[in-house]
């Protein structure tokens, strides 16, 4: 099957296309999908911030496909640890291959609705909202394919690093306060 069927599937039938791809799974396809999808967002972010094509333009696209590619990198694989730790049996090269599946119909998506919004008609952005749940959805998706979870299990693979950070952040403020504050009895 070719790159454009499956993300049209993806799109319009997730279940049964990640049950099809999960047999297909291949570390370099994994890959093609994750660089394909940076360079989707490099162009589209550029185009989105206005830059005029030009050497810097490309250079910029280049900039911005690394970064989404690293950052894709490491969010899977930060992923696949909370799923292994909620006793997920997948391999790297499953789990990495289903999710990056997505990436780039998604990724066309977030681009479509952004520029729509940022030159025809500013509340067009309320629905990136609605792209990025879908991607949400079709992360579940993946998960529940690739390691065989339930729903729950599924959610809460993704759910971790959210709820992990919002806690940090909970607790590094009430430090700051405290720390700022003078310590307990200090009304300043």
């Amino acid at each position: 099957m070719s790159f454009l069927q499956d993300w049209y599937r993806l799109l319009t039938q997730p279940k049964t296309a990640f049950v099809q791809l999960k047999d297909h799974a291949s570390l370099t396809d994994g890959l093609k999908n994750v660089v394909a999808a940076g360079l989707v967002y490099g162009f589209f972010f550029e185009i989105v911030i206005g830059m005029a094509p030009n050497a810097r333009l490309f250079m910029a696209i280049a900039w911005a496909a690394s970064v989404f590619v690293l950052e894709s990198l490491l969010g899977v694989g930060i992923l696949f640890l909370f799923a292994k730790l909620l006793s997920g049996n997948a391999d790297f090269m499953t789990h990495f291959y289903l999710l990056s599946q997505f990436f780039v119909p998604v990724m066309f998506l977030y681009a479509i609705v952004s520029i729509l919004a940022s030159y025809l008609f500013s509340p067009l952005f309320l629905l990136i909202p609605v792209v990025y749940l879908f991607g949400l959805y079709l992360t579940t998706l993946a998960l529940r394919e690739a390691h065989g979870f339930g729903l729950e299990r599924a959610v809460a693979a993704w759910l971790i690093l959210p709820v992990l950070l919002a806690l940090i952040a909970i607790i590094l403020f009430f430090a700051a306060r405290f720390a700022f504050s003078g310590g307990p009895g200090n009304p300043h």
